[in-house]
């Protein structure tokens, strides 16, 4: 690029300053004297004001003198005066005699040569960078200044050190005699930096490159110069996909620019400016100020100085480096324990001044260790606070500082779980070593971490790590926590690895009756799962809910045994107490166990949309790539089942398809991922495949001893696949022994299911056969007492076509009323499908009645409510409002079905309570319950 090339870049916003300094000039070819006062941040084109004047005073045959003394003239009297002297006079260099002799005659020495020499020729005199100007040159300045009325001199007075100092030079007392003008040289318009870059690179940069070098440079064309230079090099186009190599350019003009400066600034300036790029704008200046040495300068001189220096910005009353390349190459030139210890004392500050938490942990991470508990609070609040937000990385770096700290071994144990709980999101495996680790401190730390730091195990999913801390620690333990650790290792021996076979060492044996909260849930879990003793399951589990324990898994054992046992309401309500529980914590994985856990209970109510909100929610919490792989099969076999009731078929067969992590056919959920694909497999029309699928499933269940058909109704499946491929031997095999299992469990559900299935097979070996009759409307009954509300739409779907079948359509009509109330929550789902082939040949009877009539057959109450005296004094509308409540609705939905608002909902059931005295929806629901609603 040409000179002048480079002095139309330089000049790019500075016409207007250049037009008055030359005008200045000519003044003083007239004999006028004048002075221009330069300001504005370092780096916004001085030096390129300076350059061109002095080359327009040469160009007027002006002498150029400047005030400047080089390092080997430091400590030299009259240096800088003496080298204006030599210039304008030709002499030769002052002596000691003539410096001596400068009292005797008054004035400088030098200076009335100086004078003389002024008044015949016009000169331009530059004084910049004072501060290292001897005081004696000073002091001759000072008299030169009081002298220029009358002389035909052009003086340009600025630099970076006119902040410094006050007004040394005494411009400001001859305001009145001479004209002086002050210069403020602003950073770059967003257009000047636009035509800059265009200037360089001979194209229109693209709007966000433009915002980009404006950003990178903070409007400082100097640095945008340097930056522009080394991009331009490599011969890109200014557009937004080399903001990237932009921002390179940029690290390495800051560095420069940022090395110059500290070549010109004192001390004490550079210190504040570490202690500014510590701090980062979180405290005000005269803390700032508090974390340096007292200087010399008063505190506005000192600011007045830092806004100069081109390396700050302004963040309302606060500053803050310019660029973080500045910041960077500060703390460079600080050794780490010079630097440790600045951000430490900062950090204190912080905390004193009322700085948030992360703000402080921030500044913590990068300290010394302090040694005091306010840092350690500080930063688990803020790790807590990131965890919440998704921000993982940081949340685990927060707690690894806190951990730096002098710590008590039970704290350190404490905070060593919080984090094993953060690392299971993306660094598992490190998080299982850190929780097997703090399970073997048994008796250097509180006995309860150990307890958490084996229920974070397996609630990832690694029981068998978690068996093994458990055998440790009972070794080694009292009796304060054995209890629970023993039920912590029951549960952990259902959940292992090969769980079929025999484990040794074994684990002791939970009592028949525990009285532990723990032992309780999980001998509750282990009951259900084999089908046996439901009212001793109930009672067990809900002993265990009662206790307000931190362990999570015990009882989520307890909410799962009463979902097995048909207290669907009652197992939510305990997950959703769990999950508030966990939603502040750090605990990612019992929180995806949790919510994956209460996705599969909303599945069997029939709410869809919950159940698949949950699920993506438990795969926020722990991705699946985060979940043990003995764990994995579980959350996968509930999103395929959630896709499979919801109608998309393709999908759940692209899950069940998909790899599995290497170990996880070896867990007891093995079976369950068997199950889901052997049903995409029986939807695919591929019911041989499905048979030999679900024949390994069974076999893995009864290995395990996990026998209840209420867990996972595999038996049904097995039976749909066997009458397709014509072994009906087999099939009836198999719906003899579910409603067998399922009679010796007890639960309304699990026995009308087993019901259910036994007619449809009975249906299917008759040529017509079609389950219509009585012996289904009481298997639907059964049902209706159960909150399974999915298999309940089922059992409806096939009643309404047995009924269809039969001719009675005004009963089929009923079925299928009911029915589609179960699969109102997915209208697109597979319970959806599977009732529109009803829906056009009964038209002709929808027709017929009115819309409320049709929904007050569907809701039509028994005999056994109508002779509850206050209900015949109900309204339709409210008996109507409160059969869908008792069914187990809510007000949105009812609100829906019946087009009214949810207020209204809210008023009628109201009215319901107060007429029938009940003392709320609870009671309401146990009511048409009992009376075999609908």
């Amino acid at each position: 690029m040409t000179g002048s090339a480079n002095a139309d870049l330089a000049l790019i916003e500075r016409q207007a300053c250049l037009r008055q300094l030359t005008a200045m000039l000519d003044e003083a070819k007239q004999g006028h004297a004048s002075v221009a006062v330069l300001s504005g941040r370092c780096g916004n084109g001085q030096f390129a004001l300076l350059r061109h004047t002095m080359a327009a005073a040469a160009d007027r045959d002006m002498p150029v003198l400047t005030a400047r003394a080089g390092h080997a003239d430091r400590g030299r009297p009259f240096a800088a005066a003496e080298r204006i002297v030599t210039d304008l006079t030709g002499g030769r260099p002052f002596d000691a005699g003539v410096a001596d002799s400068a009292p005797q005659t008054g004035a400088p020495p030098g200076l009335h040569e100086a004078v003389a020499a002024l008044r015949d020729r016009p000169a331009l005199l530059v004084i910049r960078d004072s501060r290292w100007l001897d005081d004696d040159s000073r002091g001759w300045l000072r008299s030169l200044a009081r002298r220029l009325p009358g002389l035909p001199v052009a003086v340009m007075f600025g630099g970076l050190h006119m902040a410094e100092e006050a007004d040394w030079l005494g411009v400001q007392a001859l305001r009145d005699q001479v004209p002086v003008n002050g210069l403020e040289l602003l950073p770059l318009t967003a257009a000047g930096v636009s035509r800059l870059v265009e200037m360089t690179c001979g194209v229109a940069p693209d709007d966000e490159f433009a915002a980009s070098a404006a950003r990178l440079s903070a409007g400082s064309p100097d640095v945008l110069n340097d930056m522009l230079r080394v991009f331009h090099a490599g011969r890109r186009d200014p557009v937004a996909a080399q903001v990237p190599a932009l921002t390179a350019a940029a690290s390495s003009a800051w560095a420069e620019h940022t090395d110059f400066m500290l070549r010109e600034l004192p001390p004490a300036v550079t210190a504040v400016l570490r202690a500014l790029t510590v701090c980062d704008g979180l405290l005000d200046l005269p803390l700032v100020y508090a974390l340096v040495e007292p200087f010399a300068m008063s505190a506005a001189r000192m600011r007045s100085v830092l806004e100069s220096c081109g390396l700050t910005a302004s963040a309302g009353d606060r500053l803050t480096v310019v660029a973080p390349q500045v910041g960077a190459r500060l703390l460079d030139g600080m050794s780490a324990e010079v630097r440790g210890d600045l951000y430490a004392r900062a950090a204190e500050l912080a905390h004193r001044a009322g700085a948030d938490d992360e703000q402080v942990a921030g500044l913590l991470l990068r300290a010394r260790p302090v040694g005091a508990r306010w840092a350690v609070h500080r930063l688990r609040q803020s790790s807590a606070a990131l965890y919440r937000r998704g921000s993982y990385d940081r949340a685990r770096a927060h707690l690894s500082r806190a951990l730096t700290e002098p710590l008590r071994p039970e704290l350190r144990a404490h905070i060593g779980v919080e984090l094993a709980g953060v690392e299971a999101v993306d660094a598992p495996e490190a998080s299982d070593r850190r929780l097997a680790d703090i399970a073997q401190t048994v008796g250097t730390c509180a006995p309860r971490t150990v307890l958490r730091a084996v229920d974070l195990c397996l609630a990832r999913g690694d029981a068998d790590q978690a068996r093994r801390a458990v055998l440790q620690a009972l070794a080694r333990t009292g009796a304060e926590v054995r209890e629970d650790l023993i039920a912590l290792g029951a549960l952990a021996d259902e959940l292992r690895s090969h769980p079929a076979e025999l484990a040794v060492p074994a684990m002791p044996v939970l009592p028949e009756r525990p009285s532990a909260p723990a032992q309780a849930g999980v001998r509750a879990w282990s009951l259900a799962v084999r089908g046996v003793r439901r009212e001793a399951a109930r009672t067990l589990a809900r002993a265990a809910l009662r206790s307000d324990a931190d362990e999570v898994m015990p009882r989520l054992a307890a909410c799962r045994a009463l979902m097995l046992a048909d207290e669907l309401t009652e197992a939510a309500a305990g997950m959703d107490r769990l999950a508030r529980g966990l939603g502040g914590g750090h605990a990612a994985a019992a929180l995806g166990r949790v919510l994956a856990a209460r996705a599969e209970c909303h599945l069997r109510r029939g709410r869809l949309d919950l159940a698949a909100r949950d699920a993506h929610d438990a795969q926020h919490a722990l991705p699946p790539t985060s979940w043990h792989p003995l764990a994995v099969p579980q959350l996968l076999t509930v999103r395929i089942l959630i896709e499979v009731e919801s109608g998309r078929e393709q999908v759940a067969a692209e899950l069940a398809a998909g790899a599995v992590p290497a170990g996880a056919e070896e867990g007891p959920y093995w079976p369950f991922l068997l199950f889901a694909r052997a049903l995409t497999a029986l939807m695919a029309d591929r019911a041989a495949d499905a048979a030999a699928v679900l024949q390994h499933c069974g076999r893995a269940m009864v290995r395990q001893g996990w026998l209840n058909p209420a867990l996972l109704p595999w038996r049904s499946l097995a039976m749909e696949a066997a009458v397709r491929v014509g072994d009906l031997d087999r099939a009836r095999s198999i719906a003899a022994e579910e409603a067998e299992l399922a009679g010796r469990w007890g639960a309304p559900g699990a026995i009308g299911w087993a019901e259910v299935n036994r007619l449809r097979l009975s249906g299917a070996t008759v040529a017509g056969g079609a389950p219509g009759g009585d012996d289904m409307r009481e298997a639907v009954s059964l049902l209706r007492r159960s909150p399974g509300r999915l298999m309940l739409g089922w059992a409806m779907a096939e009643l309404a076509h047995g009924q269809f079948a039969h001719g009675d359509r005004e009963a089929a009509l009923h079925s299928l009323t009911a029915a589609e109330e179960v699969a109102s929550s997915c209208p697109a789902g597979r319970l959806a499908q599977r009732l529109n082939p009803l829906r056009e040949p009964l038209r002709e009877v929808l027709n017929r009645r009115t819309p409320r009539q049709a929904l007050a057959a569907s809701a039509g109450a028994p005999d056994r409510l109508l002779l509850h005296p206050a209900w015949a004094a109900l309204s339709e509308s409210d008996r109507i409002t409160a059969m869908l409540a008792g069914r187990g609705n809510r007000n949105r939905h009812i609100a829906t079905l019946l087009s009214v608002s949810e207020r209204t909902v809210e008023l009628r059931l109201s009215r319901v309570y107060k007429a029938m005295r009940l003392g709320g929806r609870t009671e309401l629901r146990a009511l048409i319950q009992a009376a075999g609603s609908g």
